[in-house]
């Protein structure tokens, strides 16, 4: 049996649970100010915070895809389905709110899983992001008295199949996902909606802005770098939709913080007026999923940066529970587990059947 932690960034339960939400992720107990701010924002949204709610439903919906029978193909063709080959339990482990990934590790190991994949819910590689995800499904193993053996390729060393009894679980990390074809497709797809959208008058004078979540320059990992990954993946993106004119922004960085990635989405904005556009089209598709900080910042904040320079504005749809995402999603996870390394011998250990 194979458990899937899905990591994610969390999002406040309720509007009580706020206040700890953010001093989590400063590490500080925020003024009052701020938390006025931030409870104004959350209001204004006008519905439940999506991000939790929507990352519980690709968790219950990947589930049944993963469970779904290997001849599932065969049934769709009017043939006969097999006996299923075996199980998958997916869970979700938020960064900063709950549920946790120690939580979520407990239940897998509880549940007997021989190997976790450790999915990030974000395409790019970084120190701050992916790899720190991956590290924390190792600690919770090892807080559980488990030994984590990692089973990517190229892990050294191999393990024999007696190693892989009792309490010690493979881990199996989703890398930086980026070029994946599915999420190429998703993305050039939402970009293309959002262009179509726009008056066709105006669609030569319009440009693209990409934008991600900032962070700290000295988490942006090894080569290939966070920033080079972002912009092959945006390259690949506007090429894919026929955009020739098209920058790269960052958001959410610390105000006056000049050693976080830049420029800011807004800043960008005002460029592309300066340059003569007509219209912008801003693109924050590898956020993936919802939330009310890409809603405010992308949403109403670039709206206005837009408005006020009299530029034509769209944004494009995120993937959040679509099809196509649970499509990439359950490919990645497939995937992983199939280029894995074999725990021993010519077998592919007690998770090697599984498809």
């Amino acid at each position: 049996m194979i458990g899937v932690v899905l990591h994610f960034y969390g999002s406040p339960p309720t509007l009580a649970d706020v206040r700890e939400f953010y001093a989590r992720i400063v590490h500080r107990e925020p003024s009052e100010e701020k938390v006025a701010r931030l409870l104004e924002q959350y209001r204004a949204y006008g519905r439940p915070a999506p991000l939790g709610a929507t990352v519980e439903r690709i968790q219950r919906f990947l589930e049944e895809r993963l469970n779904r029978p290997s001849s599932a193909v065969k049934l769709q063709a009017g043939g006969q389905a097999g006996p299923r080959e075996g199980r998958y339990l997916v869970r979700r482990a938020g960064k900063n709110a709950p549920p946790w990934v120690g939580d979520a590790v407990a239940e897998l190991v509880e549940e007997g899983v021989t190997a976790i994949v450790s999915l990030p819910l974000t395409p790019f590689g970084s120190k701050l992001g992916s790899e720190n995800y991956h590290r924390s499904v190792r600690r919770a193993l090892e807080a559980l008295g488990c030994r984590p053996v990692d089973l990517s390729p190229g892990a050294s060393p191999l393990v024999d199949e007696a190693a892989m009894e009792g309490r010690t679980v493979g881990v199996i990390p989703v890398e930086r996902w980026y070029w994946h074809e599915l999420f190429l497709k998703a993305s050039a797809l939402r970009l293309g909606q959002a262009v179509a959208w726009l008056p066709e008058d105006l669609r030569p004078f319009t440009a693209v802005v990409f934008t991600i979540h900032s962070m700290p320059e000295a988490e942006v990992g090894e080569v290939p770098r966070l920033p080079d990954q972002y912009r092959l993946w945006a390259e690949e993106t506007a090429r894919r939709v026929g955009i020739s004119h098209w920058m790269l922004s960052y958001r959410s960085a610390p105000s006056g913080s000049d050693k976080w990635l830049g420029p800011d989405v807004r800043e960008v904005i005002r460029e592309v007026a300066a340059r003569g556009f007509k219209a912008v089209v801003v693109c924050p598709v590898p956020t993936l999923i919802e939330n009310v900080e890409v809603f405010q910042e992308t949403g109403e904040d670039a709206q206005e940066a837009a408005r006020q320079c009299g530029l034509e504005f769209v944004r494009t749809e995120l993937l959040n529970d679509s099809a196509d995402m649970l499509d990439l999603l359950e490919s990645l996870v497939r995937e992983a587990v199939d280029q894995a390394q074999p725990t021993g011998g010519a077998s592919r250990g007690a998770f090697g059947r599984v498809r």
